[in-house]
């Protein structure tokens, strides 16, 4: 019987606004502290969630946020 390993990811996450009114609303950053402190933003919690379960990625995203080239 195979054994499944868990990972352990370690995250830096900034918060930067969120809408009183609704609180689904909000928007920040996220950078990753594994291999390469690649960096993602987001607008809303699910985007948060999204980018929180991502496999880590590889080379050097690091400074490069959604929506920026």
């Amino acid at each position: 019987m195979a054994k499944e390993q868990t990972i352990h990811k370690s995250y830096i996450v900034r918060v930067y606004r969120v809408d009183p009114k609704e609180p689904d609303k909000i928007a920040g950053q996220v950078e990753a502290m594994d291999c390469d402190g690649a960096r993602s933003s987001f607008t809303a919690i699910g985007e948060l969630a999204e980018v929180l379960r991502r496999p880590a990625a590889k080379g050097n995203a690091r400074g490069k946020l959604k929506g920026r080239k």
